[in-house]
Order: structure tokens, then sequence, then C-alpha cells
């Protein structure tokens, strides 16, 4: 997942690795949507699309476990279907979007005005 050069960058910077995981294609909005309610692969796949593949999403889904962002609970009342959650560590990092998202509502329009 992180190579021995991404790890040294951590070390020194650790920062980041949130920032790294937030930024990564289609997390956000992955978190997100877990964020309100757990969810199977196929719900997700319809809240994110049409933008996201199955492919991605399934990528991203199995990483974010990996990080222990978000768990897989098997719910045995529906013929063994997955559903993900996020994590307490998922909820931490939720939390730090959600703080990013106020900075950029409270500064985006002063800073891409002064890009121009």
């Amino acid at each position: 997942m992180f190579s021995a050069k991404s790890k040294q960058i951590y070390d020194v910077c650790g920062v980041r690795l949130p920032l790294d995981i937030l930024a990564k294609s289609w997390n956000a909005a992955i978190l997100l949507e877990l964020e309100l309610v757990p969810a199977g692969t196929l719900e997700l796949h319809r809240s994110i699309t049409p933008k996201i593949s199955k492919r991605i999403l399934s990528n991203q889904l199995n990483e974010l476990e990996q990080l222990g962002v978000i768990g897989r609970k098997i719910v045995p009342e529906t013929n063994l279907k997955i559903e993900y959650e996020l994590t307490p560590r998922g909820v931490e990092i939720v939390y730090i979007l959600k703080q990013l998202q106020l900075w950029s509502d409270k500064h985006n329009k002063h800073l891409l005005k002064n890009a121009e």
C-alpha cells in the first residue's frame, strides 16, 4: 500500500498521511457516504455514480479497510450481504474532512480570487 519512500516521508511529516488518504480518488466521497449510514458496495456505487467505476470503488474500499478507516461486516439476515461502516479511526478522519470543508467554505472565494 505504501512504499518505503512514502513511509519515510510520513515519518518526517506525519500530517501527509491523513491528507493523502483524503486526497486519494473518491476516498472523501466514500467516507462521507459511510458517515450517514453503513452501506454495501451497490449502495455506495449508486450514491457516488455515475463517476466512480465498480473496480475503483472496490479498490478504494479494500484500501480504506486495510488502513482501519472502515470496517466490513456481514449482515446475516440478508443472504450474507456485506456492509461497510466507519471505524472509530474513520469517524476521526471524517471530522478532519469536515473541518477542511468548513475552512474551504470560508476561504476558497478569496484564495481563488487572488490566484487569478
